[in-house]
C-alpha cells in the first residue's frame, strides 16, 4: 500500500466529513460535492452556474517530536467555495450580480466555517480520528477583486487539525 502524506490524510478527511452532513445543513445544495484538490484560487471556473467546494492540503505550520518519538503535526486545511455567475444572476437594472445569489453563498460560508469552529478543542474527524480539531478561521468571506473583475464567488476558510504519530509510521 502506498504511503499517504499527513496533510493529504486530513484534507480527505474534511472533504469527508462536509460530505457526509445532513445535506440539509448547508445553504446550498453541495453537488458536485466537495472534493479534496489543488485548487488554483487565482484561476476563473471554467464552468458557469456551478458550485465547487474545494478542501485543499495547505501545509503544515508547526511539526514536533516529543520524547516518546511521536511526531506531532499542525495540520492546515482550506476550504475553497467558489461560483461563476453567468448572465441570469445579474440585476437587470445595475448589471451586478443579485444580492440573493451572494448571499447564499456568504452564508454557506459561514455555515461551513461554524461546523468546524463549534467542534470542541477535543473533537476528531470521525473518518481520521488521529486529527484532532485545533482552530479555523475564515481567510476570506469572498474575493472582491474575483468578484468584479471574473464575475466570480471565492471565499476561503482555513482549519487547522493537531495530527500525531509515531516517527516512520504511517
Amino acid at each position: 500500500m502506498a504511503r499517504v502524506a499527513v496533510m493529504h490524510k486530513v484534507a480527505q478527511a474534511v472533504a469527508t466529513e462536509i460530505n457526509t452532513q445532513d445535506p440539509g445543513s448547508w445553504a446550498l445544495d453541495l453537488q458536485p460535492p466537495a472534493v479534496f484538490s489543488y485548487a488554483d484560487w487565482d484561476e476563473q471556473l471554467e464552468d458557469l452556474d456551478c458550485l465547487h467546494v474545494d478542501v485543499v492540503p495547505a501545509g503544515f505550520s508547526e511539526t514536533e517530536i516529543d520524547d516518546r518519538g511521536d511526531i506531532a503535526y499542525l495540520v492546515q486545511t482550506d476550504i475553497g467555495i467558489r461560483k461563476r455567475f453567468t448572465q441570469d444572476h445579474q440585476s437587470s437594472n445595475t448589471s451586478r450580480i443579485e444580492l440573493a445569489h451572494l448571499a447564499q453563498l456568504a452564508l454557506l460560508t459561514e455555515q461551513l466555517y461554524e461546523h468546524f469552529a463549534a467542534a470542541s478543542a477535543a473533537a476528531r474527524l470521525p473518518t481520521l480520528t488521529q486529527a484532532v480539531y485545533s482552530s479555523s478561521e475564515i481567510k476570506a468571506p469572498y474575493l472582491r477583486k474575483h468578484l468584479r473583475e471574473l464575475r466570480q464567488w471565492t471565499s476561503i476558510i482555513s482549519i487547522t487539525h493537531d495530527y500525531t504519530k509515531p516517527t516512520g509510521a504511517e
